[in-house]
């Protein structure tokens, strides 16, 4: 209907259709076109825009973990566990022991579960004999022996032969491993002429 109504209005007035012609137009030009204040509010809006600063890293470097130092050998039934120590046995060396064990192994106080006499024995027949009943002892699963030398002493150094070869002969590497320490026996067991002998409980 507006539309009918412009197009009488123009054949019955062409002036006043012209003026209407020119302001449609000029509206739609200012609608594809944005004025000069729109064009300044955008350009105002653009100047306080600052472009974001790029880092110099992409990827920031992980830290390394720090390490926790971890107690390997752990007091377990009057032993550290799971040591395998490449130290040498020596008669009354009881450090690797808790105090109250240690207490215990020297004064005899443990049952002997074993005993060797190596009395009149020559050297090789001492060694071969003491070897194989600590292995023996070991595998039945012992842990307390007695092992008896004698005294038999000697002019070079004051002790029997076997008494002074014995230590020497239970830290052989295929020995040692058994073994959590020796001591001198008590007067009871034989004294110096005898040595207590304590097994380990882990024999892995």
């Amino acid at each position: 209907m507006v539309q009918v109504r412009n197009r009488l209005r123009a054949v019955r007035n062409p002036k006043e259709h012209s003026t209407y012609c020119c302001q449609r137009q000029a509206k739609a030009m200012s609608k594809k076109h944005p004025g000069d204040d729109d064009k300044g509010a955008w350009e105002s809006l653009t100047e306080t825009v600052k472009p974001l600063k790029q880092t110099k890293k992409l990827f920031h470097e992980i830290p390394k973990p720090k390490r926790i130092h971890v107690d390997s050998k752990p007091m377990i039934g009057g032993e550290r566990q799971f040591v395998r120590s490449d130290k040498s046995l020596t008669v009354g060396n009881t450090d690797q022991m808790d105090h109250r064990t240690a207490r215990k192994f020297k004064r005899g106080e443990f049952r002997v579960e074993g005993r060797i006499d190596l009395h009149g024995m020559t050297l090789d027949q001492a060694y071969t004999a003491l070897t194989s009943f600590i292995e023996r002892s070991a595998e039945a699963g012992k842990r307390s022996l007695l092992v008896i030398t004698g005294h038999g002493l000697r002019s070079e150094t004051g002790r029997g032969a076997i008494r002074e070869q014995a230590p020497r002969w239970l830290n052989e590497p295929f020995i040692r491993r058994y073994i959590l320490a020796i001591t001198q026996a008590e007067p009871k067991d034989g004294g110096q002429g005898a040595l207590y002998v304590l097994l380990r409980r882990d024999r892995q």
